[in-house]
């Protein structure tokens, strides 16, 4: 960052008694005339602005900010060119952004009621509750707020402008003054002492410790009532109204202070959040050294500052809302001591964390041990391929500290990292983890709460640890059953990684290595009404289940095949929807010739397509085995087969069927909680609206895109089919390549399925939300724009506008 371009105003609290008194009406008539918008409007609170929310239909949208007279026009473009630098470096990071008014200006000069100037500004509306109004902040909470320190701090880099320069009562490098010169509006003579004596104690280390000290353009203002909560995780921050030019560890230090708020265990409490914003920016050794009296100097700062404001404004209650709080931390600081509290984190947080490592250095070797010693034949994503350090919810964050959101990961179905899924699995290891040759509850409690989402006469279950493991269960079970050992397969279709899955696996074994088809596998076309040979959907479910009857009517093959297995909605086969009527038409041939019919939810299951807890359901049928897999245990190692009681007593021939691991106390717990947080939080509901967000806002896409040639899907399980003409529909995979990497350079995954492997992918965790494929669908566009020659040059309207 470049020198001081000179102090260019003040900011003092003298500007609180000067804050602005613009009425609703009046905000309102300021809304119109400036932005051509018409909305209720809420008043926000602030400590020297005037804020209004500005609501359409009950729902906030935008924040209109009226700035404070006395504020320097400098200081407010210094916080839209900063915002702007943000969004342009991190996508995804929750913050604010600048609506330009009618004339293209993000800031607009206009006339009071007083007679006085005011500068006005706009701001997309941020969604989230304050970090404030959550009530417990556990581990993960606190962790994310570092982490949204860091990535903030990380995307300022390289910002300056003159307007980050300038006196201001907030900044902690000129605390010390700023407490001691309002001590004495401290009434009360003990707090007034405390305050005293906890400032004397940062004078030494402060006074010429900050020379050299890392700096830049900070936010300077993490309060808990600026930062924003979303799924148990800090997801957004608001009020850039503090920025200035300052030293780096200020961010940490002011976040930390008021995170301590309400805590007892104030080391802890500070590591959570240092754990955090160092997986991002590690700390240097004199900023760590520091840490603690700026911490206390900003508490410092405002108990003091407060106590001034209380007597400006008497009735306003934002100025004084942290101070209780406040004072309490102080008294825990003044009791434990600013060298334990520096001991406390230097034994428990510098001791484990390896400084000198940058996220380049750490994912090179990632990759060369990966090259060295991890077995071959899997191929990682992307050209250039991500380190992935944690996973929270819908995102993913990579070691240079990225959020992305992650749009194909069915696995972790009800978020990552879901904290209930997370306490569920410790709970249970701190107590028991054995296996089914015992009795336990968890096992019975199980049991009953999966088989309940089952139709009559789906009432058996086998527990297992993948869906590879379900898949070849599943085929033992119809063998034992009708005592024949063929299976019959859709074409393009996979069921698992076992030798036998993957004999019985087209996907595989007309891949690259496979061997062929062997002659027990009888292959039957995939019901494809896009690309296949019958399109009309009225009639295409019967044509293509008449194959199958043709099929088994062939040399006899009736008579030697067990199984018939689909998936309810196949896959790796692109995301195709079967059509109408067909799986009813299918298992009337397959049962009439004696085989059994099993349905692959592995990939589809637990109300990801919307309307049903399982895709069969929306064929109208009931096989006679399920699988289940994938999002079953969200990520923990489970899996299931669902079967009818005779097939499972033709089964118990004498032969056991144990699985050390299959059905253990820490899977069922797991598998509870997760079909708890799939009922409390209508997660399959979610799927239904959400998944018909996306498939609407596509298919506008793909009226302004040649290159879409399809778009498919079921809830949150959708194919967008990229094609080189529409007329001959020819896949068009370097199409789909260029998009993949387009959309990671933006900050959001997907990848590509399909026979030409062509089609996007998109099975994201069911905790996406409306903000979340509005993005997606907003960079989609602006990617096949940026690698589609074809492209219209039109800009399509967006279905569903971002609000916030």
């Amino acid at each position: 960052m470049s020198g001081e371009s000179g102090r260019l105003f003040t900011t003092t609290p003298a500007a609180v008694g000067a804050a602005p008194q613009f009425s609703p009406r009046e905000a309102g008539e300021l809304l119109r005339r400036l932005y051509a918008m018409d909305g209720s409007l809420e008043p926000l609170p602030s400590e020297r602005d005037q804020n209004f929310a500005v609501l359409d239909r009950g729902r906030p949208c935008f924040v209109l900010k009226i700035a404070n007279p006395l504020e320097n026009a400098s200081a407010l473009e210094a916080q839209d060119a900063a915002l702007k630098w943000v969004i342009s470096r991190d996508p995804s990071l929750g913050v604010p952004r600048p609506i330009a008014d009618r004339h293209g200006n993000t800031i607009s000069r206009t006339g009071g009621p007083d007679g006085k100037e005011y500068l006005v500004r706009l701001l997309a509306w941020v969604p989230g509750s304050a970090l404030a109004s959550v009530e417990r902040h556990h581990r993960s909470l606190l962790k994310s707020l570092g982490w949204m320190i860091g990535r903030l701090d990380a995307a300022l880099e390289g910002f300056d402008h003159p307007g980050l320069y300038r006196e201001l009562h907030w900044d902690l490098s000129r605390g010390l003054s700023t407490a001691a010169a309002n001590l004495a509006e401290i009434d009360d003579a003990n707090s007034r002492a405390l305050a005293a004596r906890l400032l004397e104690a940062c004078k030494e280390p402060l006074r010429g410790g900050l020379e050299g000290l890392r700096a830049g353009a900070i936010h300077n203002d993490f309060n808990d009532h600026n930062v924003l909560v979303q799924n148990g995780r800090v997801s957004g921050v608001v009020d850039f109204g503090d920025m200035i030019a300052g030293k780096l560890v200020f961010d940490p230090a002011i976040a930390i202070a008021y995170a301590l708020i309400g805590k007892e265990d104030l080391v802890g409490t500070a590591k959570w959040v240092l754990e955090g914003y160092q997986e991002i920016i590690g700390l240097e050794p004199q900023e760590r050294e520091l840490l603690p009296e700026l911490i206390t100097l900003r508490l410092l700062m405002s108990v003091a500052i407060s106590a001034k404001q209380r007597k400006l404004r008497p009735d306003d209650d934002y100025l004084t809302v942290s101070e209780k709080g406040a004072w309490d931390v102080l008294r825990l600081i003044d009791k434990l001591g600013l060298e334990r509290i520096r001991s406390g984190l230097a034994k428990s947080l510098w001791r484990d964390k390896a400084m000198g490592s940058s996220p380049g250095s750490a994912t090179e070797r990632v990759l060369a041990v990966r090259r060295e010693h991890f077995g071959r034949g899997l191929r990682l994503h992307y050209k250039r391929p991500l380190h992935i350090v944690r996973g929270w919810m819908q995102y993913l964050y990579g070691a240079d500290g990225r959020e992305y959101l992650d749009l194909v990961n069915n696995v972790c179905h009800v978020g990552h990292c879901h904290p209930k899924v997370v306490e569920a699995a410790h709970r249970q290891w701190s107590q028991l983890n054995t296996n089914t040759r015992y009795l336990y509850d968890e096992l019975a409690d199980y049991l009953e709460r999966l088989l309940a989402l089952f139709p009559e006469p789906l009432k058996v279950c086998y527990l297992v640890c993948s869906g590879s493991e379900a898949n070849e269960l599943a085929l033992r079970l119809a063998r034992a059953y009708t005592g024949r050992r063929d299976v019959m397969v859709l074409d393009h279709a996979y069921h698992g990684n076992t030798t036998t899955l993957v004999e019985i696996s087209p996907y595989k074994y007309k891949g690259k290595g496979g061997a062929g088809r062997p002659d027990w596998v009888h292959e039957v076309e995939l019901p494809d009404t896009y690309r296949g040979r019958w399109r009309d959907p009225k009639q295409a479910g019967e044509q293509y289940a008449a194959r199958i009857r043709e099929a088994l009517s062939r040399q006899g093959a009736g008579e030697r095949i067990a199984a018939f297995i689909c998936e309810s909605v196949p896959g790796c086969a692109g995301q195709v929807v079967l059509p109408e009527g067909y799986l009813a038409a299918a298992y009337r041939a397959v049962r009439e010739a004696g085989a059994v019919c099993i349905a692959d939810e592995v990939q589809v299951g637990f109300g990801r397509v919307g309307n049903h807890a399982w895709a069969f359901q929306t064929q109208g049928v009931i096989p006679d085995i399920v699988t289940l897999g994938k999002p079953i245990g969200n990520g923990h190692p489970l899996a299931a087969v669902i079967t009818r009681s005779e097939i499972a007593e033709a089964f118990d021939n004498g032969m056991e069927y144990f699985n050390t691991f299959g059905g253990n106390p820490v899977s069922c717990a797991v598998g509870l909680a997760v079909l708890d947080v799939m009922e409390e939080e209508g997660l399959q509901e979610r799927a239904r609206v959400l998944g018909d967000r996306l498939l609407k806002g596509l298919r506008s896409l793909a009226e302004h895109h040649e290159a879409i040639g399809d778009v498919r899907g079921l809830g949150l399980f959708v194919g967008v089919d990229l094609v080189r003409d529409r007329e001959s529909r020819e896949p068009d995979p370097a199409l789909a390549e260029k998009v993949v990497e387009r959309l990671k350079e933006r900050g959001i995954l997907v990848n590509t399925e399909g026979p030409g492997d062509n089609v996007l992918k998109i099975k994201p965790p069911l905790q996406i939300n409306e903000a979340d494929i509005d993005r997606f669908l907003e960079e989609l566009d602006g990617a096949l724009r940026g690698v589609d020659p074809l492209a219209s040059a039109v800009s399509p309207p967006n279905p569903h506008p971002q609000r916030g």
